[in-house]
């Protein structure tokens, strides 16, 4: 390694030039990165049997293509309302990628083309119940709504948001008998709409966060790192960490996804850590009148193996990932991997030619600057306490935090990512109060002898949907049940049932039952689940089984939430033996280990205190900070190694460590708080929870790499010494 840092100090200039044309040359490749963050990319699984409930869709309408409108109104079956109704309908249907509009205007149900007879069949219909019109009551507003059948699937998102604004837009100037006009404030919502909010968030979030973090960050490192050449240096690798990965991955054809589209942020604050601790062995080596060069070559030197173990360990946690069966976790796997090997390559080959020149033009500030210099000094004021006091003050924590994590469950809504208050939770609301809400759930219906209309189908069918009715959760089913009960001829059952309702497949061997739920989770949802099959088993002219996206998403997560758990396991072992085989010992390895178990512990109790759910977010969080705090953890161990080799005894060797790298430890902390907490700022409930536990969890970390790993290493240092100590009297004692 010596010569490698010599080479790269002694041809600096060349190595700057090379660095600003290959970052020339990787900043096209980001234009070819696809940002279109596709909530599709969650549909794709390698499990087969999940790969049947999406197969369903090859014989019925996709829900991913059916946009929910609707309106207030005082009275929905006056004829004001009905005719706005009308013109909405027809100012739809003639929009672009609009396929078809259906409601109370549009369905070729002849009793609902004379308002006299709609109004009298309505309120009695079992088919239309709070589908497309709902009254006025003392809780809401009376409303009429819709589903239009779009095709946006091939749209980009600002295509896609175009168009939903078109749709919006037609609630705009609608005429009255006298003249005059009214507008119509109308509520779009479904999987098309929801799924444009979550992208318009997930953008927002990036567009604000990205430049706030980085200013943050850089005004955060000019305090705490002495120098504003210094601090250039180690916020330089940010953005060059960030055009390298991103330019890369575009020429591999990677694009993002919803469960990806967080990779910058991470890597902003994982790419500065290294470089943080690179630049403050070399401001230490100043302090000691080294010149610039020499000091330079010496941090790469010595900050060269620890450097490489930390990036080895988190590319570890986030590489776990690749082994999941689940595709979007596999490609954040392989896309932070490349961004972590991205940023130690520069760090290692890149900040020691730069920070000599940088450190002389613009500065490297005094040797008695605050800063990482002052947490240098507290963390070896830390690593006098007592050990034996510290130790049992985090057993307590320790066992607090299990009694809390007791409370925490497992478990998944389809809303959760969402605050209460955003736009998209409110629509969601809207419509489960006016009519029979946005999600549905879908069961495939296949006779087991005869044909589905024929009377004994018919009626155990009849039979089935008015128990599904009467389940926690349920708001209605709709089924071609709905439209024999309403008295439509079974010759006209294929035309009232063309999409989106799509009763039954073009062979007509299966039918569907849609199913309008609330958001009840996926423990109860798994519950539902096994009743519904509980049930179908004793019928005996049909099969009855749940299929479709709300089985596939729920299964999926689930899925998602246990390789993650899996992933995460396999990275714990490895890393464990990975530290022992480095610092040569089982028993420093499992040490080093221990202050790393200790914050996940705390983000557990943490869940279990405010009521959070264990979920995809949070187990994800818990993978990605276990990386990022045993990176510490790894620093604090080398300089401790070092310092035992150069003969001091384990006390003055914990002190001197502390000394040594403890600013650096505040430093690289403060800046990961400081990234993941401009997170708790997202309006996207996911990123805000995804912030708030990874804050917990680093905090906790980094109690434990100041206060629990030194005690721990002074009390085993301390038996090592004595035993030693008896050995070397025992052979005197026995002489005498």
């Amino acid at each position: 390694m010596g010569q490698i840092a010599a080479f790269l100090i002694r041809f600096r200039l060349v190595v700057f030039g090379l660095l600003v044309v290959l970052t020339g040359l990787f900043v096209p490749g980001i234009f070819q990165l696809d940002f279109a963050y596709r909530v599709e990319s969650f549909l794709r699984t390698d499990d087969p049997e999940l790969q049947k409930d999406i197969d369903h869709y090859d014989n019925f309408p996709d829900p991913e293509n059916m946009l929910i409108f609707g309106f207030e109104v005082a009275d929905p079956l006056s004829d004001e309302s009905l005719d706005a109704l009308e013109v909405i309908s027809q100012r739809l249907a003639a929009l672009p990628d609009v396929e078809r509009v259906v409601d109370l205007a549009t369905l070729p149900d002849p009793r609902l083309q004379d308002r006299k007879r709609l109004r009298e069949f309505l309120p009695k219909s079992r088919l239309y119940r709070r589908l497309f019109h709902s009254m006025p009551s003392p809780g809401h507003e009376g409303a009429l709504g819709g589903i239009a059948l779009v095709s946006f699937g091939d749209l980009d998102n600002t295509e896609r948001a175009r168009m939903l604004a078109q749709v919006r837009a037609v609630g705009k100037g609608i005429p009255r008998a006298d003249g005059s006009t009214f507008d119509v404030d109308l509520v779009c919502g479904g999987i098309p709409v929801l799924r444009q909010n979550y992208v318009d968030m997930i953008k927002h979030d990036q567009r604000v966060f990205l430049p706030l973090c980085a200013g943050l960050s850089f005004l955060l490192l000019l305090y705490l790192v002495p120098g504003l050449g210094l601090a250039l240096a180690s916020v330089m690798i940010v953005p060059l960490t960030l055009i390298w990965t991103f330019g890369l991955l575009g020429y591999l054809g990677s694009s993002l996804s919803l469960l990806t589209s967080t990779l910058p942020t991470l890597l902003m604050v994982i790419s500065v850590a290294d470089a943080v601790h690179l630049v403050l062995r070399y401001k230490h080596d100043r302090i000691a009148h080294k010149g610039r060069l020499e000091a330079s070559e010496l941090a790469l030197r010595r900050t060269f193996y620890p450097c490489a173990l930390t990036s080895l360990t988190t590319i570890i946690g986030f590489g776990s990932l690749m082994l999941a069966g689940v595709p979007d976790l596999r490609d954040l796997g392989f896309m932070a991997s490349v961004g972590i090997l991205v940023a130690f390559l520069l760090t290692v080959l890149a900040l020691p030619a730069t920070i000599p020149l940088l450190g002389r033009l613009a500065g490297e500030g005094s040797d008695h600057a605050k800063g990482a210099l002052f947490f240098g000094r507290l963390s070896e004021r830390l690593g006098h306490l007592p050990p034996g006091r510290i130790l049992l003050g985090f057993a307590l924590l320790t066992a607090l935090a299990l009694s809390l994590g007791m409370n925490v469950k497992q478990n998944s809504y389809v809303m959760e990512d969402l605050f209460p208050d955003s736009e998209p939770a409110r629509t969601y609301a809207w419509f489960e109060e006016h009519f029979s809400g946005t999600l549905t759930g879908e069961l495939v219906v296949e006779p087991k002898k005869g044909a589905l209309l024929d009377d004994g189908a018919v009626a155990e069918l009849d039979a089935f949907v008015q128990w599904a009715e009467e389940q926690p959760g349920i708001l209605r089913t709709l089924s071609y049940v709905d439209a024999l009960k309403d008295g439509v001829p079974r010759a006209l059952l294929p035309m009232i049932g063309r999409p989106p309702f799509a009763f039954f497949s073009a062979d007509g061997r299966k039918a569907r039952v849609l199913v309008f739920n609330e958001d009840f989770g996926a423990i109860a949802a798994e519950k539902w689940f096994a009743r519904i099959q509980e049930k179908a088993a004793s019928l005996e002219h049909i099969t009855i089984r749940p299929t479709g996206l709300q089985i596939f998403a729920t299964r999926q997560v689930t899925l998602l939430i246990e390789e993650v758990k899996l992933s995460f396991f396999f990275a714990f072992l490895l890393i464990t033996l990975i530290m022992a085989l480095s610092f040569r010992s089982l028993k420093y390895g499992l040490l080093a280990m221990i202050p790393n178990v200790f914050p996940m512990l705390i983000t557990i109790g943490y869940m279990g205190a405010v009521g959070m759910n264990l979920r995809i977010v949070s187990v994800i969080s818990f993978a990605i900070a276990f990386g990022l705090a045993v990176d510490n953890t790894i620093h604090i161990l080398a300089r401790f190694q070092h310092e035992r080799r150069e003969g001091h005894c384990t006390d003055i060797a914990v002190t001197r460590s502390l000394a040594a790298v403890g600013g650096a430890v505040w430093t690289t902390s403060l800046l990961l708080l400081l990234g993941f907490g401009v997170l708790q700022l997202s309006s996207f409930k996911a990123s805000h929870e995804f912030g708030v536990l990874a804050c917990v969890t680093i905090l906790s970390a980094l109690a434990g790499d100041l206060l629990f790993l030194p005690a721990l290493l002074r009390i085993a240092g301390r038996r090592e010494e004595r035993r030693a100590a008896l050995l070397e009297d025992g052979p005197a004692r026995k002489d005498v």
